[in-house]
């Protein structure tokens, strides 16, 4: 097995383990709700039936189809090396991991309970959870990627 596919199994396994511990420990240690900083950001807990924000976008089995579908697509794109040169493979492969921890500890919570565990609170924004920072982060670092692979293909056809 090579390196890449340890970092993909390493990533997934702690994101979707620390998600849900995450979720277990709000809903059975801690005294809710919490102020982490009063007025802007405390632990609150919320039962997410919906798909995003709140709002049933789509079903449990659609949002399973989803999940599997694009898990696939992004180990076919590990497996064929078609994340461009080497800065775009990393960015595409911690991305990648980021985007399907997060995606599969959603879906975990969803086939399990019905509904996702949200705890994170601020006043100006919906209620979220680790899950949700690591599929952010996990398509932030993808779209880097291909931001980079832009400028690196600009240059080649420039002759630099």
């Amino acid at each position: 097995m090579g390196r890449k596919w340890l970092i993909i199994i390493v990533i997934v396994t702690l994101g979707i383990a620390t998600d849900q511990v995450s979720k277990w420990c709000i809903q059975n240690f801690i005294n809710l709700p919490y102020p982490l900083i009063r007025g802007f950001f405390e632990l609150r807990l919320r039962h997410n039936p919906g798909s995003a924000f709140g709002i049933k976008i789509l079903s449990t089995p659609q949002l399973l189809v989803i999940t599997v579908a694009v898990t696939v697509v992004f180990l076919l794109f590990f497996a064929l090396d078609k994340a461009g040169n080497p800065k775009n493979q990393r960015l595409f492969t911690w991305g990648a991991s980021f985007y399907i921890s997060g995606a599969w500890g959603n879906l975990i919570d969803r086939l399990r309970l019905g509904y996702v565990v949200d705890f994170f609170y601020t006043p100006f924004w919906a209620t979220f959870n680790l899950a949700d920072v690591l599929i952010v982060l996990g398509m932030g670092l993808i779209l880097l990627g291909f931001l980079y692979r832009g400028k690196d293909e600009e240059a080649e056809d420039s002759g630099l």
